[in-house]
Protein backbone atom coordinates (compact mmCIF):
# COMPACT_ATOMS: atom_id res chain seq x y z
CA UNK A 1 0.00 0.00 0.00
CA UNK A 2 2.87 2.24 0.82
CA UNK A 3 4.44 1.52 -2.47
CA UNK A 4 1.37 2.20 -4.60
CA UNK A 5 1.11 5.84 -2.48
CA UNK A 6 4.22 6.99 -3.14
CA UNK A 7 3.58 5.39 -7.25
CA UNK A 8 0.47 8.01 -6.58
CA UNK A 9 -2.00 5.20 -7.23
CA UNK A 10 -4.86 5.14 -5.08
CA UNK A 11 -4.89 1.98 -2.01
CA UNK A 12 -8.07 0.35 -3.53
CA UNK A 13 -7.90 -3.75 -3.00
CA UNK A 14 -7.38 -6.22 -6.04
CA UNK A 15 -10.61 -6.09 -8.06
CA UNK A 16 -12.01 -2.89 -6.89
CA UNK A 17 -11.98 0.37 -8.62
CA UNK A 18 -8.40 1.90 -8.61
CA UNK A 19 -7.98 5.83 -8.73
CA UNK A 20 -4.96 7.51 -10.45
CA UNK A 21 -3.51 10.85 -9.21
CA UNK A 22 -2.99 13.51 -11.56
CA UNK A 23 0.41 12.97 -10.44
CA UNK A 24 0.23 8.87 -10.86
CA UNK A 25 1.26 6.67 -13.51
CA UNK A 26 0.59 7.58 -17.08
CA UNK A 27 0.63 5.15 -20.17
CA UNK A 28 3.37 5.64 -23.03
CA UNK A 29 2.38 5.09 -26.19
CA UNK A 30 5.91 5.19 -27.31
CA UNK A 31 7.29 2.73 -30.02
CA UNK A 32 10.02 0.68 -28.66
CA UNK A 33 13.32 1.07 -30.58
CA UNK A 34 14.64 -1.90 -32.36
CA UNK A 35 18.06 -2.44 -31.45
CA UNK A 36 20.29 -3.51 -34.73
CA UNK A 37 23.66 -4.76 -34.78
CA UNK A 38 26.76 -3.98 -37.05
CA UNK A 39 29.74 -6.22 -37.68
CA UNK A 40 32.47 -5.26 -35.28
CA UNK A 41 34.77 -6.47 -38.67
CA UNK A 42 32.82 -5.22 -42.08
CA UNK A 43 30.11 -3.22 -40.79
CA UNK A 44 27.75 -5.09 -42.64
CA UNK A 45 24.39 -5.49 -40.83
CA UNK A 46 24.54 -8.34 -38.78
CA UNK A 47 20.56 -9.35 -39.17
CA UNK A 48 19.33 -12.29 -38.35
CA UNK A 49 22.01 -14.23 -36.73
CA UNK A 50 25.45 -12.22 -34.93
CA UNK A 51 28.10 -13.73 -33.10
CA UNK A 52 28.93 -12.24 -29.68
CA UNK A 53 31.71 -11.91 -27.93
CA UNK A 54 32.04 -13.59 -24.74
CA UNK A 55 35.49 -11.71 -23.76
CA UNK A 56 35.60 -7.93 -25.40
CA UNK A 57 32.29 -6.11 -24.79
CA UNK A 58 29.86 -5.16 -27.27
CA UNK A 59 32.13 -6.95 -29.31
CA UNK A 60 29.82 -8.53 -32.64
CA UNK A 61 31.07 -10.10 -35.90
CA UNK A 62 28.33 -11.11 -38.98
CA UNK A 63 28.22 -14.99 -40.38
CA UNK A 64 30.36 -14.27 -43.00
CA UNK A 65 33.44 -13.12 -40.74
CA UNK A 66 33.07 -15.73 -38.65
CA UNK A 67 33.29 -18.43 -40.64
CA UNK A 68 36.10 -16.60 -42.19
CA UNK A 69 37.72 -16.89 -38.78
CA UNK A 70 38.25 -13.17 -38.81
CA UNK A 71 38.75 -12.18 -35.10
CA UNK A 72 40.26 -10.40 -33.05
CA UNK A 73 43.79 -10.88 -31.88
CA UNK A 74 43.77 -13.54 -29.19
CA UNK A 75 39.95 -15.03 -29.68
CA UNK A 76 38.91 -18.08 -31.31
CA UNK A 77 35.53 -19.32 -32.71
CA UNK A 78 34.98 -20.56 -29.03
CA UNK A 79 34.79 -17.35 -27.69
CA UNK A 80 31.67 -16.50 -29.94
CA UNK A 81 27.91 -17.27 -29.41
CA UNK A 82 25.65 -17.40 -31.90
CA UNK A 83 22.51 -14.88 -31.40
CA UNK A 84 19.14 -15.61 -33.69
CA UNK A 85 17.35 -12.32 -33.66
CA UNK A 86 14.48 -13.99 -35.89
CA UNK A 87 13.91 -16.87 -32.79
CA UNK A 88 14.68 -13.82 -30.00
CA UNK A 89 11.47 -12.17 -28.39
CA UNK A 90 11.63 -8.08 -29.17
CA UNK A 91 10.37 -5.71 -26.57
CA UNK A 92 6.37 -4.97 -27.05
CA UNK A 93 4.85 -1.72 -26.80
CA UNK A 94 2.10 -3.58 -24.21
CA UNK A 95 1.86 -0.90 -20.88
CA UNK A 96 0.77 -2.01 -17.82
CA UNK A 97 -2.63 -0.77 -16.74
CA UNK A 98 -2.71 0.58 -13.34
CA UNK A 99 -3.98 -2.82 -11.60
CA UNK A 100 -1.35 -4.68 -12.56
CA UNK A 101 1.08 -1.89 -11.71
CA UNK A 102 -0.75 -1.91 -8.13
CA UNK A 103 -0.58 -5.58 -7.78
CA UNK A 104 3.35 -5.21 -8.74
CA UNK A 105 3.78 -3.02 -6.22
CA UNK A 106 1.79 -4.41 -3.53
CA UNK A 107 3.77 -7.72 -4.55
CA UNK A 108 7.14 -5.76 -3.99
CA UNK A 109 6.35 -4.15 -0.50
CA UNK A 110 4.93 -7.85 0.74
CA UNK A 111 7.52 -9.91 -0.45
CA UNK A 112 10.91 -7.74 -1.14
CA UNK A 113 13.76 -9.42 -3.69
CA UNK A 114 11.97 -12.86 -2.95
CA UNK A 115 10.55 -13.05 -7.14
CA UNK A 116 9.74 -16.41 -6.96
CA UNK A 117 6.66 -15.10 -4.49
CA UNK A 118 6.08 -11.90 -6.22
CA UNK A 119 5.97 -14.17 -9.43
Amino acid sequence: AEAAKAAGIGGDLPGTSNKVSQQGLTEQNEEMEVVKFSCNVCGEDCDPVRYHCTKVPDWDICTPCYLAGSFPSGLSSVHFIAIDSSSTPQPSNDTWNNQETLLMLEALEMYNDNWQQVA
